[in-house]
This record gives structure tokens, sequence and C-alpha cells, in this order.
């Protein structure tokens, strides 16, 4: 159970360390992250400069949902509009490509200017200058031309941009000098340029819109909302860096979706009046001539007065040709509706007669019911395909609506046919008693019948024109603007120097953030102690904390430094390792160059030297010797001339930098490496070194490069294995250990270089100024 809960604690601790290791990557790197903040501050501070500014444009509409009583009861050939009680209908009506392309073409915005300064481009709504064009001019849209004022009579036309023409790709580029007032033509473009307001010293640039495009580009950035639920009302709004320009594009285009809806109900009361005209000119026209006839027939025939029973006859003769006409209009209507079913233009052009109002067999209703879904279907398709889901929806309601009306039109058109057949028997009866009256009798009644009934059709037709006339007079706009677009009242959105700010300080942290992150990921280096006192299976003896100076010895040249402190504190933990008293051999070693090793050797050799104790330092690398460069001893013999027996003990043996630090240097760099450190040569080397010295250090060759350290390793008390933080890989923890265990060398520690300065002591303040008051006291060990 203590083990398990010695397990738990060792993985937890661990874990806090790894945790740990992560925050101090970042803290280590913390220069990283200040540079990144003001460098994103400054390219945040161009972008809030560069970034025009934007406002947002709004107006309000009414759009009235109600029936229009007036125009209902006295519609005469004139389809229900006003009948589209969802008010997204007429919101989808204005936001119609056709509505914005309308309102685009009123305001006739055939060029866009912009003032170009050292951080931004500012979109003029006011233009400095006037762009003249022909008729039959041809000119690029969508491409900037930069234009440079040379003096009052010259400016510079230059383009440099790209453009698709004839579906190939062309780079277009040119310079070239034009007049003001004088045409400008190229093959691209034709125009003139009469200067307003323009100076030397702006530069300006423009471009000729396309009206497609500009629509697109409305109908994506205005919005336009409502509730129809809870509100009639539509809000419209724009936004752009112009107020003016955006307020003048809302009020253009709720104008154009009002006379939209205005010219549609006028036109089909007008073309109901001119018909109407038409028919009154003919029938007129039919009663003056049947009036002569008649008075002319009575002054022949001497017959003023018809008879008992041809008053009779005629009486009936009315009444029966009355029906049979309703009955014949009754046929006709259904048999023509019959035909027009599927025509959404024709059903929206017809008027429902009065008997189809008072029958009550439901045709009247049906029939409305599809023109509001013939209505729905036409402001649908201005916005959605045919085979989105909502469109499909309504094609598949409209076919059940048209079915059931024409089942419901056959059988009341057999039902009429029925009924004329019984007219036509009571109007053969009567035409045969019409038949036995006298004949002046039996030519006035017909005559008379004739009269009566364009008389009466001319009473219709004027009475339903009067009916027209109000209608037409009582159209009223469906939509009213409650609040039209101001640019004084436009609300300014951006840009806004916090957003900016903020998004520079979380970019300038997050770069460095996720770079040292994704770095860390990849990174197989060693970058903290704790991962190797984690993973290695011999101790960590010390660390040795990273310094700045350029010297060497830091030991001896900065003697109250922390570096120096440092080593000095390795000094006593490998004087307290060593296990029996005349042992002296010291070895330093390393899986791989570069990781300090000699520094290392050098520095620990000068630390034990200032207790008056006389040590050697031998560079035991025969093959890559540096130690010579930090004493600066480059000639003589060194301890490849005393293994090949060139040389006696005495003879390699140099002074150092102080009167007890001796080093004995690797010398030329020989043939046989190797072989001269295998040899009894070397072991007399260290016998004697040991009479004669208090203690030896050994500068060892890279274990990962060349054997040579195993051999001379085991001449030694202590073995030493530096790694360097930052620098040496993880895996070289391993391989330590690996080489350790296989060797079955005992007394091997492992010494950490360069760790960071805060880890060791009192940090680095303090060791540069040595202590502060207590400077004078400190005494070197």
């Amino acid at each position: 159970m203590e083990k398990i809960e010695e397990l738990i604690n060792t993985i937890e601790n661990q874990e806090k360390d790894k945790t740990r290791n992560d925050y101090f990557r970042y803290f280590r790197n913390w220069h990283w992250f200040v540079i990144s903040v003001f460098a994103a501050l400054a390219v945040a501070l161009i972008l809030y400069k560069s970034t025009p500014e934007t406002y947002k444009v709004q107006s309000r509409l009414i759009i009235f949902a109600e029936e229009n009583k007036i125009s209902e009861e006295l519609s005469f050939n004139e389809p229900r509009y006003n009948e589209r009680s969802n008010i997204s209908d007429e919101v989808g009506i204005l936001s119609s490509y056709s509505v914005f392309r309308k309102a685009i073409e009123n305001l006739n915005w055939k060029t866009s200017w912009y003032k170009s300064s050292f951080f931004s481009k500012t979109e003029l709504y006011n233009a400095p200058f006037d762009v003249i064009t022909q008729e039959d001019a041809v000119n690029l849209a969508g491409i900037p031309l930069k234009i440079t004022i040379l003096n009052d009579q010259e400016y510079l036309v230059a383009v440099n941009s790209k453009a698709n023409i004839n579906g190939v790709n062309q780079k277009i580029s040119f310079k070239e000098k034009a007049s003001f007032n004088k045409p400008f033509k190229n093959d691209y473009f034709h125009f003139s340029l009469s200067n307003r307001s323009g100076v030397t010293s702006e530069n300006f640039s423009f471009v000729f819109n396309d009206e497609s495009f500009l629509t697109s580009v409305y109908q994506k950035k205005v919005e336009i909302t409502a509730n129809p639920r809870e509100s009639e009302l539509v809000i419209v709004e724009s936004q752009g860096e112009v107020p003016q320009k955006e307020a003048d594009f809302l009020n253009e285009l709720n104008k154009v979706f009002i006379e939209f809806d205005m010219d549609k109900r006028n036109r089909t009361s007008e073309n109901s009046v001119q018909f109407i005209d038409e028919q009154t000119k003919e029938i007129k026209a039919t009663l003056t001539k049947s009036e002569e006839e008649i008075n002319n027939y009575r002054k022949t025939h001497g017959l003023m007065n018809l008879g008992q029973e041809a008053n009779v006859i005629y009486t009936t003769l009315g009444d029966i040709e009355s029906e049979k006409f309703d009955t014949e209009q009754k046929l006709e209507y259904y048999q023509n509706l019959k035909n027009i079913i599927g025509d959404p233009e024709k059903i929206s052009q017809l008027s429902p007669p009065g008997f189809l109002q008072e029958q009550g067999n439901g045709l009247n209703e049906m029939l409305a019911d599809l023109k509001d879904l013939y209505n729905r279907r036409e402001v649908l398709a201005l916005s959605v395909k045919e085979k989105s889901p909502d469109f499909v929806r309504l094609q598949n309601e409209i076919e059940i609506t048209r079915s059931g009306i024409e089942e419901s039109i056959g059988n009341l058109i057999l039902n009429t046919q029925r009924e004329k057949q019984n007219i036509d028997a009571r109007y053969r009866n009567v035409q045969s008693r019409l038949s036995r009256l006298p004949e002046s009798e039996k030519n006035l009644i017909s005559m008379q019948r004739d009269y009566d009934v364009n008389n009466d059709l001319y009473n219709f037709l004027l009475q339903k024109k009067a009916e027209a006339s109000i209608t037409r007079a009582s159209i009223a706009p469906q939509a009213k603007i409650i609040d039209p677009a101001q640019s004084a009242y436009a609300e300014k959105l951006g840009p806004k120097i916090i957003i900016f700010i903020f998004g520079g300080l979380f970019l300038g942290i997050l770069i460095p953030f996720l770079f040292i992150t994704i770095s860390g990921f990849f990174n197989n280096k060693i970058e903290s102690v704790n991962e190797i006192e984690n993973a290695s299976g011999i101790p960590v003896l010390d660390e040795i904390i990273h310094h700045k100076y350029k010297h060497p010895l830091p030991v001896f040249s900065h003697p109250r430094s922390g570096i120096t402190e440092s080593f000095r504190n390795l000094k006593v933990k490998v004087l307290n390792k060593i296990p029996e008293p005349g042992q002296k051999v010291i070895s330093v070693n390393s899986m791989d160059s570069g990781e300090g090793k000699s520094f290392i050797s050098a520095n620990l050799a000068a630390a034990l030297s200032l207790g008056n104790k006389k040590v050697l330092l031998v560079g035991t690398d025969l093959r890559n010797p540096s130690l010579h460069k930090t004493f600066e001893i480059h000639d003589g013999k060194g301890l490849g001339s005393y293994l090949n027996n060139e040389a006696e003990f005495d003879e390699i043996i140099n002074p150092a930098s102080s009167e007890n630090l001796f080093f004995a240097r690797s010398g030329e760099v020989p043939e046989n490496p190797s072989e001269l450190l295998e040899s009894n040569r070397f072991e007399e080397f260290i016998n004697t070194a040991r009479d004669r010295f208090d203690y030896i250090v050994l500068d060892n060759a890279p274990l990962k490069l060349v054997p040579d350290a195993n051999w001379t390793s085991r001449f030694s008390d202590i073995k030493l294995f530096t790694l360097r933080l930052n620098y040496s890989r993880k895996n070289e923890v391993y391989n330590i250990n690996k080489h350790v265990s296989l060797t079955n060398l005992k007394n091997s520690f492992i010494v950490v270089n360069d760790t960071p300065m805060q880890a060791y002591g009192y940090g680095s303040r303090y060791w540069k100024r040595g202590y502060g008051k207590y400077n004078k006291k400190m005494r070197i060990a």
C-alpha cells in the first residue's frame, strides 16, 4: 500500500514538475512576448489608420397589410394585389434584384472616386472631377485609374491592373499624359476629364462602375428586417464609408419600391378604363342607329304601340333572353377560366363576376387563394431558386389548389349546360308564339329587344367606368416612408481603436505563445533540470548557471560573480563525493560536443586551485583539443608526446593562470589516439600525477563520437557527465544511463550546464554587485 502511495506521489510530483517547466518555458522567453506585443500594437495602429470609417444609415417604412375597401368593392377586372397580407412578401419585393437595379440606375452612379493618402484610401461622394463619356464609348468597369494633376491643363492617368476581356485574363498597364476637357482614348478607355476641385498635391483614383456588380454589392450589404407578427414596420439599413451616399441609396430604394407597387396597380385600372371607353363608343353608335331604325319603322307602318299579346310575348322574351344571356356568360366564363387556370398573369387580371359571389359554391374563395399563391410564387422567385424547399412546397400547394378549382369548374360547366338547354327550350316556345304575331309587330319587337339589350349594356359599362375611375383615384401607396434615411443621423460603426488595441495585444501574446508551444512540442532538447532528474538513473550533482562573460575562466576574471559561486558550490559537492582519502582524479565527460565540458573542466580545476591545492588539468581529448585556447598555450609538447615516449612528465606540465593550477595540453593530434590512451604509458602518467598533485581533472573526448573516454575514465575517482539546457537532447540522458550501466562506472554524477540564473542563489542582480553592502566582507573560498 505504501509503495502504491509512493508511486502516486511520484507521478503527481512529475506532473507538477512538467507543468512548472511548461510555464517556465514561457517566462524564459518573456522578451519575445514584449517584442511581439509592441510589433502587433504597431501593426494594429497602422491598420487603424488605414481602415476607412464606416457608418450605418437607417430608414423606416410602414407596409399596410389591410385591404383597401373601396378598391375591393368597386373592382372591375382588377387583380387583388393588396390581398398580400404577408409582410414578408413585400419585404421580398423590396429586397429583389429588379428593385435594387432600378434604384442604382436612377442614381446614375457611373463612376466612383477615391482619395489616396499614406495609410488609407477614402471614397469621395462629391467627385473632384467630372467624367464625360460618349454614348457609344467603351470603358472597362472595375479597373482603377490613378489620376495625378500635373498642372492646370494636364494630368497623368496610370493603370496597373488585370481584367477579364472576352473570357481571357489580361494585364493592363499604361501611364499617359492627358489634357483636361479633351478626350482621352486608348484600347480600354474613352472619356474626358474636367477638373472641379482637385489640387496638384493630392492623389486620386476612380473606376467605372458595373451596375450589375454594384447592384449585387448593395443587395449583400443592405439589411431589411421586419416582424409582421408584432408590427407592420420595416427597417432598412445600409453600411458604408460615405453616409450621404448610403442615405441617397436607401431613399431611392424606398421610392422605387413604392412606385413599383403603384405602377402595377394603376396600370390595371387604366387598362380597365381604356377597355370600357372602347366598348361604350361602339355600343353608343349601335344605340343611335337602332333608335333611328325603330322611329322610322313606326312612322312607316303607323305602329305606335304593341298589342296586349305582343306586350306579354315581349316581356317574356326579355326575361328569357336575360336568363339566356346570363347563362351564356356563366358558361363562357367557366370555359375561359378552365383554359387560363394555369396562366398566372391572366388569372391575376381576372375579376370574379357578381354571380360567382352570389352562388356561394366556394369557387370565388379558391380563385382568391390561387391568386395569392401565384403572387407569393412571383415574389419568392425574385430571391430563391426553383429547387429551394420553400419554392417546391409553394408549387405543390399551387398544384393542389388548381386541381380543386378544375374539378369545381367541370361540375359548374355541366350544370350550366343543362340550365342552358332548359332556357333554349323555353326560348323556342316563345319564338313560336312570336311567329304567330303580325309581321309588323314581330319586327318591332325584334328591333326593340336589340335596342334594350344594347341600352342595358351601355348603362352597365358607364356604371363600371365610374367605379374604375373611383378605384384608380382611391389607390394609395401600400407602403409609406416614416423616417427617410439622413446622413446627419448616421451611426459610426468603426474603426474603433479599442478593438484594434485589444486585437493587437491578443495577437501579440498569441503568436509567441503558439510559436513556443509548437516549438516545444517538436523540441527534443532538455529544457529543465527536472527533466533530467526524472529520466536519469544517476544523481544530478549540481548546476552551472548561465553567464554572459566573454572570458573563458570567470572563476579568475570575475571572482564575485554568480557563475564563480556555482563552481565553488560544485567543488564542495565533488569533494564531498570523493569516497576515500587519496582519490583525487575527476573526469569530465559529455555525450556530444558543445555541451560545455571543457569550460566546466577548466573552471572546476580553477575553483579547486583556489584552496591552496595543486591541481592538474589534463586535456585528454587528443582528437579535437580546445583547452589550450583557454590558457593560450599553443606551443610545446603535450600528452600525446608523452604517450609516444617523445617527452617526459615534467616537459608537458605548464603553469596556468594561478600558482596552484597547472595544465597538460593535448598536444599535436596523433595518428592513433585510442591506442595511446589504452597503453600503460597513460596509467603511468596518472600515477605520477597522483603523487605530485592534490587533484587531477581530465577533460575527456565526447563519448558519443569516440570511445577514448571509456579508457581514461577507468582511472578517475569521480565521473562527471555534463548536459546543457536547451542544447543537449533528451535521449542523451538515456545514453548516459546506458553507458554508466554497461561500463559499471562508480561515482557517476551529472552536472547541468547553462541553467537559468534565477535558479541559483540570489539572482543575477546580487551576483553582479557582489552581495551589495557585504561586497567588501566577502571572502573567496
